[in-house]
């Protein structure tokens, strides 16, 4: 397994910043502070002021807390409002928004800070990266948009990072009273340091203040962010599990040591990362736990998912002796078997009638009835029984054991219990069990990871309808065992033969492997402990990507291939064409709602129908379930960039609206190098102000020219801003001549 630190070596993030510190040019490194050099314990800074809230001094003056939160977060809102001349505002100011007295601001700041120490941590890579700029003589600054200062910022970051002494100089915006959004934070910068903008290189989250505005100014910089991708997916998992309250940055930060420029490859360890390195994080603890609580000391994996569960609890556990024992439902089926039960029963095996009854007996006859076969089927059952039995003999292999296998019905464990005569001493585990399994195993010792109970049995069920592309996933190269073969010195286990899906899928599944290996080293380097996630959420987290998985998803997962079976080479991706064309005739809509009140609708012909629906229509379940991370201003930015694109001719406009709406689309203006004339608001007919370092006035002062254009930044208002143009037009006898979605065009 790779150390954290070759991990980050690995990493194209790393590898592109290295490249810089080689470049002589650069003098001097500019780090973004939150989300960049720190990360938060909580979620998002409510979280931070419900815990400021359940202290004694605020709730006597606040009462309750939801009372505080919402009177902190307007603070904020209103001081900004008041200070709108400026480019940022402090915390004092915020504070003084609020009925306090001098006292109690000065105590309940104090809180804060206190509050926010706790849960701010040091990124572990970009302290490695601080250090690295240090060796290659470069000049380390720190800069940040925020209401701290940078006395506070001393307090809550310097001293954690232990690591002062290499900073030069903190660059707090409200201090400059100038903001890395706006761009003058960084001519700030410049001229104090009397430096080019080619000597600068500035690394940060912020996809429009630390990149693109860096940019604009001829700064260098890095994008210190997850890819888009993992954004949506955090969109939808965080409305799909709403109990869901842990932070998702420890699982960011794994996602950010991405080694890969490939798309698939990409994809991959990012899944591994972020979704199957949680769920197997809690596995591997609660594995651990189950061994030590019955006082067991060998744990035994079941190939093939057994391989990833060895590779996952093996770096948490290194004193427990824990083996892969090669087996299969058909490779234990011969040993299973009792001649009694034969003689009792007769040949009725209805749990194994997909597999050829000829080739589980052993018999190369095909021709000949199976009753007729009797004695050679009762010389082939003793045969591999009495190999089975050397076989885990010679693996040393304890009665007194945990033996681990993936899941459903558990017929391997099963067949092994049968196999071996044990009964009370052995303990079983299972990655997921269904109602099936648990009547098969009555009587057996046997826990299941994904918590199988009245609640979450849709879920469940989910999982056994939808388990190829997971198993795909667990198995990674590895192939069925067909049975076992003696030769002079040991017992081996003889697997199907290497087929094409193993080609096609092995650098994705190695990238696979990597994402789970990055995370759990992202958890071992801040000494994380088990229960980062309830075994209800990351049940759901896995039936998230199954019910409603993203584009990137459905395409990348539906493109594996798996074995139709085990004799033959035939192979085939878990969505094909035909899967699509059967939706289709069928319609989405009515494919859905089936599929929806009854898993086994398709079964056998489409292996993934939400993921078939998904590679047709990606957001058709999204907004079907309410959980589409396209909102409506999303919607209204798509449709204001089109008619742009296709009038390449405009290369200045007035933006109506200075909200939420021309945040979200500046930086995508910025990339067309579409100029913003002014901003107009009707906030401002009584005095001008400036939001991000742009103008904002009214529309009566603006003196509107042919070929001016007006771009609708809002959606709540829109109806009623564009009444107010026309009336303007109106007014001045102005002629409109083109009115797109979002769009005015002056004649």
């Amino acid at each position: 397994m790779q150390s954290f630190k070759n991990i980050c070596t690995d990493s194209l993030l790393e590898k592109e910043y290295i490249q810089y510190l080689k470049n002589e040019n650069i003098k001097v490194i500019s780090f973004d502070i939150f989300e960049t050099l720190t990360f938060r314990k909580v979620r998002q800074a409510t979280d931070l002021f419900n815990s400021l809230a359940k202290h004694k001094f605020v709730k006597e003056i606040f009462f309750t807390k939801e009372n505080f939160v919402l009177s902190r977060v307007e603070a904020e809102k209103k001081a900004r409002e008041l200070n709108s001349k400026n480019e940022d505002v402090t915390l004092k100011l915020i504070y003084k928004q609020l009925p306090l007295n001098k006292g109690q601001r000065k105590k309940i700041i104090k809180l804060e800070l206190e509050e926010e120490y706790k849960s701010l941590y040091i990124n572990s890579q970009i302290k490695r990266w601080i250090k690295l700029a240090y060796k290659y003589n470069k000049k380390i600054i720190l800069t940040s948009d925020t209401y701290f200062s940078s006395k506070e910022l001393e307090y809550l970051v310097l001293q954690k990072l232990n690591k002062e002494h290499l900073i030069s100089e903190l660059y707090v915006s409200n201090e400059q009273n100038k903001t890395k959004a706006t761009g003058n934070l960084y001519l700030k910068i410049l001229q104090e340091l009397e430096i080019d903008a080619s000597q600068l290189l500035h690394i940060g989250d912020n996809i429009y203040s630390d990149v693109e505005m860096a940019k604009q100014k001829g700064i260098k910089s890095i994008h210190y962010s997850s890819s888009p991708h993992i954004h949506k997916l955090f969109d939808i998992e965080t409305k799909y599990i709403p109990s869901l309250k842990k932070n998702h940055n420890y699982r960011v930060q794994a996602s950010l040591l991405n080694p890969y420029s490939s798309k698939e490859e990409k994809f991959f360890f990012d899944l591994g990362a972020v979704v199957f390195g949680a769920i197997l994080w809690e596995f591997s603890h609660w594995t651990i736990n189950l061994a030590k609580k019955n006082s067991i000391s060998q744990i035994n994996y079941i190939m093939r998912e057994g391989r990833i569960f060895q590779k996952s609890i093996s770096q948490l556990q290194t004193k427990m002796i824990t083996q892969l024992i090669y087996a299969s439902r058909k490779s234990t089926f011969l040993p299973s078997i009792e001649i009694d039960e034969i003689k009792k029963n007769g040949l009725n095996f209805s749990g194994y009638r997909n597999l050829n009854m000829y080739d589980l007996f052993g018999l190369k006859d095909t021709k000949t009835p199976l009753k007729e076969q009797l004695p050679k089927i009762k010389k082939n059952i003793y045969k591999e029984k009495e190999l089975f039995k050397k076989y885990l003999k010679q693996l040393d292999y304890k009665h007194k054991s945990l033996l681990i296998d993936f899941g459903g019905t558990g017929s391997i464990l099963k067949n092994m219990q049968r196999s071996t005569s044990i009964h009370n001493q052995q303990l079983y585990s299972l990655f997921y069990m269904h109602s099936s399994g648990v009547k098969k195993m009555q009587g057996c010792k046997i826990f299941s990871f994904l918590p199988l109970n009245s609640k979450t049995e849709k879920e469940i069920e989910l999982i056994r309808r939808n388990h190829e592309f997971i198993e795909i996933l667990f198995n990674g190269n590895h192939k069925t065992t067909l049975n076992y073969q003696e030769n002079s010195t040991k017992v081996v286990p003889i697997t199907a033969s290497s087929k094409s899906s193993s080609n096609k899928n092995r650098d994705k599944l190695k990238a696979f492997d990597k994402g789970i290996n990055a995370f759990f080293n992202v958890c071992k380097k801040y000494k994380l402990k088990d229960s980062l996630y309830s075994r209800e959420n990351l049940l759901l987290m896995l039936t998230r990507l199954i019910e409603v998985p993203t584009k990137d998803e459905a395409i990348e997962l539906g493109n594996l291939h798996h074995d139709e079976s085990y004799k033959n080479s035939s192979t085939k991706k878990i969505i094909t064409n035909k899967d699509k064309k059967i939706i289709q005739k069928i319609g989405i809509g009515n494919s859905f709602y089936s599929n929806n009140s009854n898993l086994a609708f398709l079964s056998g012909k489409v292996s993934w129908v939400n993921g078939a629906i998904t590679q047709l229509d990606d957001k058709y379940i999204q907004n079907i379930k309410s959980l589409a991370t396209k909102g409506a201003n999303s919607n209204s930015i798509t449709k204001i960039l089109e008619v742009l694109d296709e009038n390449r001719s405009i290369t200045e406009i007035y933006l109506y609206g200075s909200g939420e709406l021309f945040k979200e689309l500046l930086p995508s203006l910025i990339k067309r190098k579409i100029k913003i004339k002014s901003l107009i608001d009707a906030r401002a007919k009584i005095a001008d102000f400036s939001i991000e370092g742009y103008k904002v006035t009214s529309l009566d002062k603006i003196a509107l020219k042919d070929e001016d254009c007006i771009v609708v930044a809002s959606v709540v208002f829109a109806t009623e801003i564009t009444n107010n143009i026309i009336k303007y037009a109106q007014k001045r006898k102005i002629k409109i001549v083109n009115f797109h979605d979002g769009l005015v065009r002056i004649n």
